[in-house]
């Protein structure tokens, strides 16, 4: 018999077949999982059912059965395995947010291939005696899940259970480092509360080399992180990622807007000054590939002549 435990709630669906999380999607899948009392590893996709109440309200359900419920990996509520009916709140009929607004958009998803194996992840709330759903990761290839998404799960588990607040605050940035993420300020804020960290002293030496690690490979979120103490390897690495835009054969426009917001990192231009034109004439379709690799040329040459710019505080 399906366990009549209705979880009211908000159902959000994230896709993330192309491999790429942002770092504040990041951050929002680390709170998503220090908020779950629950999390499941799914094996099949939630069954979809429906109850027609009247002419203008239908009841939406997902059906969790005992049988795809491969891993209890979070369980913090005695949550036994069985077959449950999740009440799921829909636009359009029970929530009034987007479908009362005009226009619209689709997410286009990536296409499952019908030779590997996927999983979901479900991620529950308990309120009561009841359980809201608050997340689903819907289509992770087997390996990703276990090469990435299961490992952070049981990290960031690890470290909420930290007791010494000043350990649990040092691994936490280190997770937030090694995830290219720059803490968020209620996260620093908290700590400053609770008489951890200092106002304008987050991170200490130990941190901030790590952080200048991480964003020598790529990480430019923690660029704020490092600007002061490491302000000639900040520079250094937006000169480099100048010049290995400027050998390509065929910049694209994503390519173009970052070499132009690598030069506003350093030089705030007045609006009517030459430069200014010369920068936005980057990401203007009329402009040609030869004149524009001729200003990339001009802007690296600046930054390589100019021995005091450094990168600037926002």
């Amino acid at each position: 018999m399906i366990n009549r435990i209705y979880f009211f709630s908000i159902v959000l669906i994230l896709f993330l077949l192309s491999g790429v999380v942002h770092a504040q999607m990041k951050e929002a899948h680390r709170k998503l999982v220090l908020k779950s009392d629950v999390i499941l590893v799914y094996n099949s996709y939630l069954e979809r059912e429906k109850d027609i109440v009247s002419d203008y309200t239908t009841v939406y359900f997902d059906s969790i059965y005992d049988r795809n419920i491969d891993t209890i990996l979070v369980n913090k509520t005695k949550f036994k395995k069985g077959d449950y009916r999740l009440q799921r709140l829909v636009e359009g009929e029970d929530v009034f947010i987007n479908s009362i607004q005009e226009g619209g958009g689709c997410l286009l998803l990536g296409m499952l291939d019908s030779d590997s194996v996927y999983v979901n992840f479900l991620f529950l709330k308990k309120t009561g005696k009841e359980y809201r759903n608050l997340a689903e990761l819907n289509g992770i290839e087997i390996s990703r899940a276990k090469g990435y998404y299961i490992p952070q799960i049981i990290r960031l588990i690890e470290i909420n259970s930290i007791k010494d607040p000043k350990e649990k605050y040092k691994q936490s940035v280190n997770w937030f480092i090694d995830n290219g993420v720059y803490p968020d300020n209620d996260f620093i804020e908290y700590y400053i509360q609770q008489g951890i960290v200092q106002k304008d002293n987050y991170f200490d030496d130990e941190i901030i080399l790590r952080a200048k690690n991480m964003f020598l490979k790529g990480k430019e979120s923690l660029l704020p992180i490092i600007q002061d103490k490491y302000a000639s390897e900040a520079k250094n690495y937006y000169l480099q990622k100048m010049k290995r835009i400027a050998r390509l054969t065929e910049p694209r426009y994503s390519d173009y807007y970052d070499f132009r917001n690598s030069i506003r990192l350093m030089y705030d231009f007045e609006y009517e000054n030459a430069e200014y034109i010369l920068l936005g004439m980057l990401t203007s379709d009329p402009v040609d590939s030869y004149d524009k690799s001729r200003i990339m040329r001009h802007f690296i040459e600046m930054v390589e002549n100019d021995k005091n710019i450094t990168i600037r505080k926002e």
